[in-house]
């Protein structure tokens, strides 16, 4: 077995013959700080902060390794010596041991005797304090940075703490501090431990949740994972005004957790139910900005698509005068989705319908026949949609009256 103190690193020594260049002896000779230790199976390299743990992963990753199979660890795990592996894994047994340190071995093999690092003693193991990332700005004053070592002074205990800083130019604790509200939205700085920050990947990222506004006019709720979804389907392209922005493929990610952790079926479902809510609880601009949002965040949905594109039609027959600008998006994005499923749509007929009466508006009557021809099972299973068509066919471009009417 091996030390599982502060925050460590442990991959299994099979892993790295395979995978890192020089095996294990080429992991052991690259490891940034004096903390390496081994046993049969098992290695450990340890870290004093959370933004080190994400440097540290940055490499390894770097070289092809993958944190996360699932929600589990896959070729690596990262351990916290209070709770222990900070998600689930398969292949790592931990204990918290009988002192002020905890233990980690190889599943399935016994534990042994204790591998640690050279010079490590029980006893200097019991002079280590931690801090939680939220308290770390309140708590700890920083005095003296040099080569690789920060000094800070802990205000609860009154002396200095030092911190051994392999990757300082990661921050040392991410914290939970959110920025200046904009419409509702703050950005958060997510912690590279947390579940959400092991799903994201390695890059340390802001994301946007929603809180509560004076007025009540934007959805309250707690930092989580509803919070989450609401926040990234409202803040649109902002960015945070510190820190690095999420890129698309983190979004779609943070969206991935949030409809794992609410019992959702999909990314889709997830951000349907959010726009119907909203829709019913905001403007409609604030909706339909949101539901824009998910169909580029989510660019397989369905649900969100379909919805999409009839509440465009159903803003354009309440604004006639308006329409065009909104039955162009209706039908540039029917057009898009022609060969794909509909069969999830909240209303399969109605979707189609305002699609089609969105081309004819648009005077693209060819694609109309030509989408209608292509999914003739649809039109078959449907007399509603079969006259509805048949009314598109005698209408006149840009006269609104004529495509609303089978609508309505």
């Amino acid at each position: 077995m091996v030390l599982a103190e502060a925050l460590s690193v442990a991959v299994r020594r099979s892993t790295l013959e395979d995978k890192y260049p020089g095996g294990f002896e080429g992991y052991r000779d690259a490891c940034p700080n004096q903390t390496f230790c081994a046993d049969d199976h098992l290695t450990r390299v340890g870290f004093q902060t959370p933004g080190d743990v994400a440097g540290w992963r940055a490499h390894l990753e770097g070289l092809g390794f993958r944190i996360l199979d699932g929600d589990r660890f896959a070729d690596f795990a990262i351990v916290d010596q209070r709770t222990g592996p900070t998600a689930p894994c398969d292949w790592l047994a931990w204990s918290p041991g009988q002192g002020a340190y905890s233990v980690m071995w190889l599943a399935g093999t016994p534990a042994g005797e204790l591998a640690h690092p050279i010079g490590w003693t029980p006893e200097l193991s019991a002079t280590l304090s931690f801090v939680r990332n939220d308290d770390f700005k309140s708590r700890l004053v920083p005095l003296a940075r040099h080569e690789g070592l920060e000094v800070y002074l802990d205000t609860d205990k009154g002396r200095e703490v030092f911190l051994g800083r392999p990757f300082p130019e990661m921050p040392a604790f991410p914290t939970t501090e959110v920025g200046s509200p904009s419409a509702g939205v703050v950005w958060v700085p997510v912690e590279p431990l947390s579940p959400l920050g092991l799903h994201l990947g390695r890059s340390l990222v802001n994301m946007p949740h929603t809180v509560p506004t004076p007025s009540g006019t934007v959805v309250a709720a707690p930092l989580d994972a509803r919070s989450l979804s609401f926040g990234i389907l409202l803040a649109g392209d902002e960015a945070p005004s510190t820190g690095p922005a999420p890129t698309l493929a983190q979004l779609r990610a943070a969206l991935a957790f949030a409809a794992r952790e609410l019992g959702v079926l999909s990314e889709d479902e997830l951000c349907a139910d959010a726009v119907a809510w909203l829709r019913e609880h905001q403007p409609a601009p604030v909706a339909l900005r949101a539901m824009r949002r998910a169909v580029v965040l989510v660019p397989d949905s369905v649900v969100c698509r379909g919805d999409y594109i009839v509440t465009l039609f159903s803003a354009a027959c309440k604004q006639p005068d308006a329409a065009e600008p909104l039955l162009r998006a209706a039908a540039s994005e029917f057009r898009e989705w022609r060969n794909g499923p509909t069969g999830r749509c909240h209303n399969e007929e109605g979707v189609f319908y305002c699609g089609l009466a969105a081309l004819t508006y648009m005077g693209q009557n060819d694609v109309r026949e030509f989408i209608g021809t292509i999914r003739a099972d649809l039109l078959a299973r449907s007399s509603w949609l079969r006259d509805g068509l048949s009314r598109l066919k005698q209408a006149k471009p840009g006269r609104m009256e004529d495509v609303a009417l089978a609508f309505e």
